[in-house]
């Protein structure tokens, strides 16, 4: 039962990470699975390119290509934190 609490929580949680994340401008499965609060966060705080015009194309690009790759790595370390803790659960 936790395992499909955990699941379920994981997949809802990365659904509205990911469609806030392309409401931003930027790509739905690179944010997918960054749900921890250090991702939440981080999608906050970056830059909304979608609606602001004070950025040139190449600087919007790049800015999307670092957050997306930002993106990637809070997935790792977040889902890599939450097996962890999923672990430690299911061994109690």
């Amino acid at each position: 039962m936790v395992l499909l609490f955990f699941v379920a929580f994981t997949a809802g949680l990365g659904f509205l990470m990911g469609r806030f994340a392309e409401s931003k401008g930027y790509g739905f499965w690179n944010w997918f699975f960054a749900s921890s609060l250090i991702g939440i966060i981080w999608l906050v705080a970056i830059p909304n390119l979608t609606k602001d015009m004070n950025m040139t194309a190449e600087e919007a690009d790049r800015k999307k290509a670092s957050s997306n790759v930002a993106g990637i790595i809070l997935s790792f370390i977040g889902q890599a934190i939450a097996l962890a803790q999923l672990n430690s659960v299911l061994k109690v």
